[in-house]
């Protein structure tokens, strides 16, 4: 994506992405950090990046940011490992690499997580964006406050008072053992983490139970203990032993050995939710194809796509907690001077203002009104909440069979999430992210080159790729 002057003091989206059409390899992902750069070096190359742009560089991962351009790994998540970038300026490593693919001058103007730059394309859009949340692979949540509140800040700084971004680093929640605010873990959440040694067991204890990464894991750890405890597949029916075969994913001495073994994917979980049929056909298929466990019931089946429904419905619940933090922090429910009563509203409130939204954020017009709530004491904004990620995006339609899964229903996800900020009594709007990262990665690179983000910018510890904000 390119951000160009549009002669009027403006600036035009330029959409020259180019897609990669692979994921990262497992050999990037746990290799090192010189082989990191150089693949991101080489695929920009390849994307169209020239000698003289100027490119704004997302970089998805928890970072202690020492300025706008810079910042260092404070540790892997998401099933990466790659070694020997912990501690280190990833820009410069970056530079380094642009360098040794040919690109001796391209400015890395800016480094934004993947939350913060969805936050920035959304706000672009619409002023009343006031919370950024990625809901994918892993997960995260920045927020716009003012830098009066930072305590972490220096009194200059503090002083200045300006808008801020917090980049929360919310999948780190609840990994505090003795803290008395944790929210309850499960063993299934216990003992997936256990055996996903890559993943940091211990670390990153919300993310484990709200993204993609993960659903799927908990749920075939919680099949597996019912396999072991006899209620489902049980050999002869009688609850001793297992007519399963050994292999089999959801047999209890089953885990996987690595990140790209784990055979129970999200997907799968997801998929098993959507089966409608009388027979759960899908649900057959995928213990039979993908799981290994043939010759189910209808009983066995509807306990499988019971296990998976309450681990996503779960993981919807706790999304909406966490976005009801965040608000509460932003100060725009309850709290720091802000009149309840104008913010909270009964029924499905989140709900159907996410779905009211949705043709309009697809056309392009969504985005352009502020949305009011009249409440009693006189209207107020309500706070729009920008969300990318598969998880969020691609299970919209929870109430559609798995073979019509591009078909919106507006009953899935993001229904839960939106029922579940109304039974906590918050009003907001949830809209659609997609490609938030990028094009957030460029407005934030084109604000620098324009002067709008100057070197004395507040940071604060913040969470790859890049997309250029070129002709500055």
């Amino acid at each position: 994506m390119k951000l160009e002057p549009d002669g009027k003091g403006g600036l035009d989206l330029q959409l020259e992405e180019c897609r990669v059409g692979e994921a990262i390899p497992e050999e990037v992902r746990m290799g090192d950090g010189a082989g990191l750069m150089k693949y991101l070096a080489t695929k920009m190359k390849a994307g169209g990046v020239k000698d003289g742009d100027v490119v704004g560089f997302t970089f998805s991962f928890p970072v202690m940011q020492t300025a706008i351009d810079e910042g260092e790994l404070i540790t892997w998540t998401k099933e990466w490992g790659v070694s020997g970038v912990v501690g280190k300026p990833l820009v410069t490593m970056l530079r380094r690499a642009l360098i040794e693919v040919g690109l001796d001058n391209v400015k890395v103007a800016c480094m934004v997580s993947d939350t913060v730059a969805t936050l920035l394309a959304a706000r672009a859009k619409n002023p009343a964006c006031v919370c950024g949340v990625i809901l994918g692979t892993g997960t995260n949540a920045a927020y716009i406050t003012r830098s009066s509140k930072i305590g972490k800040l220096s009194e200059e700084q503090r002083s200045e008072g300006g808008p801020a971004v917090i980049n929360t680093e919310w999948g780190a929640f609840n990994s505090q053992k003795n803290s008395s605010v944790r929210m309850p873990l499960t063993m299934y959440d216990n003992e997936m983490d256990e055996q996903m040694t890559w993943a940091t067991p211990g670390t990153q204890r919300f993310e484990k139970m709200i993204s993609g990464a993960f659903l799927g894991p908990i749920c075939r750890v919680a099949l597996q203990h019912l396999v072991k405890e006899g209620a489902i597949f049980a050999k002869d029916g009688k609850g001793e032993g297992t007519r399963l075969p050994e292999d089999s994913v959801l047999s209890p001495g089953w885990k996987p050995s690595g990140p790209s073994d784990e055979k129970f994917e999200t997907r799968i979980a997801f998929d098993a939710v959507r089966d409608r049929s009388g027979d759960l056909v899908y649900v057959d298929k995928a213990l039979r194809e993908q799981l290994g466990a043939p010759g189910s019931t209808l009983a066995e089946r509807k306990t499988v796509r019971e296990v998976c429904l309450l681990v996503v419905r779960r993981a919807a619940r706790l999304t909406a907690v966490g976005i009801a933090a965040v608000l509460q922090q932003a100060g725009r429910i309850g709290g720091a001077g802000v009149d309840t009563s104008k913010c909270l509203s009964g029924g499905a409130a989140a709900e159907s203002d996410a779905d009211a939204a949705e043709s309009r954020e697809r056309s392009g017009t969504g985005s352009s009104a502020s949305p009011k709530a009249a409440s009693g004491g006189g209207d107020t904004e309500v706070p729009v909440v920008a969300i990318d990620g598969s998880v969020f995006l691609k299970n919209r339609d929870l109430e559609a069979a798995p073979e019509e899964k591009s078909k919106r229903t507006g009953k899935g996800f993001d229904r839960w999430v939106g029922e579940a900020l109304s039974d906590l009594g918050v009003r907001c709007r949830l809209v659609e992210a997609t490609e938030g990262s990028s094009l957030g990665a460029a407005v934030c690179a084109a604000m620098y080159e324009d002067g709008i983000l100057g070197a004395k910018a507040a940071v604060e510890k913040s969470d790859g790729g890049a997309a250029t904000g070129g002709g500055h």
